[in-house]
């Protein structure tokens, strides 16, 4: 039984969940980790907060 549906932040690039009651878990999973250090890498950051 999947309690949480999955859905896509298109503008932070990241999944979160949420539940039938509105409970909302924000996460970070391979595709959106693969995604900011690209963005790192990039954009030359010299510094990252995690």
């Amino acid at each position: 039984m999947n309690l949480f549906e999955r859905h896509w932040d298109s503008k932070a690039q990241a999944p979160y969940l949420i539940n039938k009651s509105n409970t909302l878990i924000s996460l970070d999973d391979e595709e959106s980790v693969a995604l900011k250090a690209d963005y790192i890498v990039n954009n030359n950051a010299a510094r990252i907060i995690v």
